[in-house]
This record gives C-alpha cells, structure tokens and sequence, in this order.
C-alpha cells in the first residue's frame, strides 16, 4: 500500500513539474536548394523533446523531424529544389503534444551552383602560381580556392574570393614542388561541387652566374662587356661593381634578362684597383651564386 502511495505521489510530482506549452516566434529560412533551418522559443518544461511537422503540396502533415529537450532549432536536409514547405512544431511528453506553434511558410530555390570551368594553372616563378578559370553561373557567387601538394591528398582552402573574380595567385610556395588546385562555387549557403583538378610545378630555385669577366682580367677600358647566366629565371636584375674598399657602385638599374650589360663609363673606375661584379635578380628566389673579378689597367 504504500509502495503504491509512493509511485502514485511520484508521478503526480512529474505531471507537476511537466508544463507543455505552444513553441512560439517560429522562424524558416532555405540554407539553400536541399537544406531548411527551424527556430522556435521554447516555454515548455520538462518536455520530452519538440516534434517538426512538415508538409509539401499534396501531402498531410506529418512528423518529419525530433529534437531533443530544451531545444530551439532544427536543421532539416535532403529536401527538394523549387518546392514550397509549410513547418508547425510542437513539444511532446510521451505521448502528449503541446499546441502546435504558428505555420510557416519556406520555399527551397530552383537553383544549384555549378562549378568553375576551365581552371588552369601557371607558374610564374620559384614561389607563385597564377590560377585563372571561368564562372559557370548566372548568380552572383564567389569562390574557394583550394591545394594539395604532390601526392598527398591532404587539401588546404587557401583563399575564398568575391564574385566576378576569375583569377588568384598563391604566394609563398616552396621551389621546385608540384601543386594541385581546385575551386568551386560558393556564396550565401550555397556551394557548388569542385572542379577538376588542375596542377603547376614551381620553378627551381636558381642562381646567377658571372661568366665574364671572372678570372682577375686585367681590364684597360674605354667599356666593359659583363656577361652573366640567369638560367630561365624572368625579372630584373641590378648590376653593381664592387672595390677593396667595400664600396658598391650600381651600374645598372633592373637591367633586362639578355645575360650582357655594357658598362661604358670606365674613367670612373680607379686604375689598379681590383672590382668585383656582382648581380642581384627582383625575383627573390633568384640568388647570386658568384662574383665576376676584373682589375682595372
């Protein structure tokens, strides 16, 4: 008996302590094409859970969707593109339901995004690669960049950029290396799928090479042919002569990549004093590798 006194004041506790009452401020937004998100206040207390009842065009409304206790939102996916849902939600108790909340009105778009077209990719030196591709929609959208590097399949975004954009350059990558890239669509929820792949190898990082002169000539003017190798570097290059008294003369401002400067302005120099060419790239991954030495006559 009073076992049963018990269980009976127990439960009477519970309903006491249980209050269902209407979610309210129900609000619908489409994320995109196949997604919906829920929000709701919640009043109840000790409900079970929230049940989200859906309906679309030709069918009844039924429970699509249950939320835990204590909860104020629901993410609905793998709904169709271009169709017109209505959402109530209600909490439960066992068996028991609230009234139901306001009915909303959400319309998933007609629309996904395409991914880019054409993506290539060009190296334009030891540590950049230039991306270029083409938009495939009609939306504004911007875009994601991303890499892998070698045969690692480890992928890395590395940049996101705003519509109408069709071009990136990445930065700071290692000589020598082979990396992949691709981009897809993406802007206000909505992503397309990534584009094929496409793939660059930077440049090796090279030196510069003083050919002439560079073995103690004995140089008596009136000018002076400096012959140099760059390799397949691209850039400028600065020229400057250099004497025993650790002064630098430039001789040529961002000379062009032909491998020959002519220095014409001999009477500058100072007679039997030894001079050492030296040649700097504007490319920062281009480093000098030798001194030319000349002495002048």
């Amino acid at each position: 008996m009073r076992s049963l006194f018990l269980a009976s004041f127990c439960l009477l506790f519970l309903t006491a302590c249980t209050k269902l009452y209407q979610p309210t401020d129900l609000k619908a937004v489409a994320l995109n094409d196949s997604t919906v998100r829920l929000e709701w206040e919640d009043w109840s207390k000790g409900e079970d859970g929230y049940l989200i009842y859906e309906t679309s065009p030709g069918q009844r409304p039924y429970a699509t969707s249950r939320k835990p206790a204590d909860t104020e939102s629901g993410l609905l996916e793998s709904r169709q593109p271009g169709v017109r849902y209505e959402y109530y939600v209600v909490a439960i108790n066992g068996t028991k339901e609230s009234p139901a909340s306001q009915t909303v009105v959400v319309e998933t778009p007609n629309f996904h995004p395409q991914p880019p077209a054409f993506l290539a990719a060009k190296t334009t030196s030891a540590s950049e690669v230039e991306l270029t591709w083409s938009d495939n929609n009609s939306h504004d959208m911007g875009f994601e960049i991303r890499r892998r590097e070698g045969e690692t399949n480890d992928w890395t975004t590395v940049a996101k950029v705003g519509s109408k954009v069709n071009t990136f350059i990445d930065r700071n990558l290692d000589p020598g290396k082979s990396y992949y890239y691709q981009v897809r669509a993406a802007g206000n929820g909505y992503f397309s799928d990534y584009c094929a792949e496409t793939m660059a190898v930077t440049r090796p990082k090279t030196g510069i090479k003083v050919l002439y002169p560079n073995g103690g000539e004995v140089i008596s003017g009136p000018e002076l042919t400096i012959r140099y190798s760059a390799g397949s570097t691209y850039g400028g290059f600065k020229v400057y002569f250099y004497n025993e008294e650790n002064y630098w003369l430039k001789i040529r401002d961002w000379a062009t990549n032909d491998g020959v400067v002519l220095f014409n302005d001999f009477a500058s120099l100072i007679p039997s004093k030894t001079y050492k060419v030296r040649i700097a790239s504007s490319d920062p991954n281009i480093y000098d590798d030798s001194d030319g030495v000349f002495e002048v006559k």
